[in-house]
């Protein structure tokens, strides 16, 4: 590991401009990071991300309060189980949900979003008077149930409802819908980007996790880490915050293999690390789980699967001798019926796996 007087010597796209290979946000940016870089720190237009370039970087870094990782959390989230459906707008008149089989479920913010962000022409525009469905949970599919909200989403929308959370008051009116918990806002950290970037949405959404718990709500904070340096700043933080037991992960985005492997690496890092924490990984591949081996009974798992596939008509199959998860399409089968058959077909594969691994069968 490097020191604050060394600079990467690799050839980056971005040295010797770059002001992480320069070493100006050292100890919380290693130098040798900017050598990850593959894409221009000059970005005037703000495209997706802050670069170390951004112009009016100053603001970002007060508005959360530099990039040390240093806002202390308290939330205590009792033990979840292993897999956790995520219902959406068009499926919360369920009525035949069983509240003692389904005791946790899960929203996106894209589904309690009335007004926001639209499509036109194919891309996400922001829209200035932004509402929410502040009365989702009376809904037949929420009743009697504690509901997970995941700040996820498009990151058009993300940042639009963030940058004015102020001014629609989210984060009370969250409070007021009744949520059970609320995961930190899923800010992009993208490989290959500048590692300012990286480092500066990590804090920003710890900081959303903080705001969350300041009004009263518990919190699932939201920790994405790809590189070892990341994974040592968030076992340090956790370390330092022993009330947290559960962190969560968005892993919708991730369909190459090499982004599963990732985040594969970066969960064993932080469980090895950390033995009194576990994880809820959001759309993570479930025929890939046996991969976390014995870190498998501290990992939850939550998608929306059973729903999108119940409005195409596949029914999920599980084949519990030989730990197999497979889909068929189905036809007179009735929706609500098809989405409880799903979601018991995915938590019976999530158990068979987990048998195979723990108690040694074939």
């Amino acid at each position: 590991m490097q020191d604050s007087s060394e600079v990467h010597s690799g050839i980056s796209y971005n040295t010797p401009f770059c002001d992480v290979a320069l070493g100006k946000y050292f100890p919380h940016i290693l130098p040798s990071e900017s050598s990850n870089s593959i894409f221009s720190c000059e970005n005037p237009f703000r495209k997706n991300i802050v670069t170390c370039k951004d112009l009016q970087i100053d603001s970002f870094l007060n508005e959360s309060g530099g990039l040390e990782l240093n806002r202390p959390l308290s939330s205590h989230i009792p033990t979840l189980p292993p897999y956790i459906p995520v219902f959406d707008i068009r499926t919360r008149d369920i009525s035949n949900l069983s509240s003692d089989e389904f005791s946790v479920i899960g929203l996106t913010l894209r589904d309690i979003v009335k007004r926001g962000v639209k499509l036109t022409a194919g891309t996400l525009q922001e829209q200035q008077d932004i509402q929410l469905y502040s009365q989702i949970l009376d809904s037949k599919s929420f009743l009697n149930r504690k509901v997970i909200l995941f700040l996820t989403g498009p990151d058009t929308l993300i940042e639009w409802i963030w940058w004015n959370r102020i001014d629609c008051d989210l984060f009370k009116t969250i409070k007021s819908m009744g949520f059970w918990a609320v995961t930190g806002f899923n800010f992009s950290v993208i490989n290959g980007e500048c590692a300012f970037a990286q480092a500066l949405n990590q804090k920003r959404s710890l900081v959303s996790s903080s705001l969350i718990e300041e009004i009263g709500l518990l919190t699932i904070p939201h920790i994405y880490a790809i590189s070892q340096h990341h994974i040592s700043r968030w076992v340090t933080w956790l370390s330092l915050n022993p009330a947290i037991k559960l962190f969560s992960i968005n892993c919708q985005l991730q369909k190459r293999q090499e982004d599963i492997n990732q985040i594969i690496r970066s969960v064993k890092g932080i469980l090895e690390k950390v033995p009194t924490v576990h994880v809820l990984l959001q759309g993570f591949h479930l025929p890939l789980i046996w991969k976390f081996g014995i870190y498998l009974e501290r990992i939850h798992f939550a998608d929306a699967a059973p729903i999108k596939y119940a409005q195409n008509h596949k029914h999920f199959i599980t084949d519990s001798k030989k730990a197999l998860l497979n889909h068929e399409y189905v036809r007179g089968k009735a929706f609500p019926e098809l989405v409880i058959d799903n979601i018991r077909n995915r938590q019976l594969y999530i158990e068979c796996v987990r048998s195979q691994i723990f108690n040694g069968q074939n």
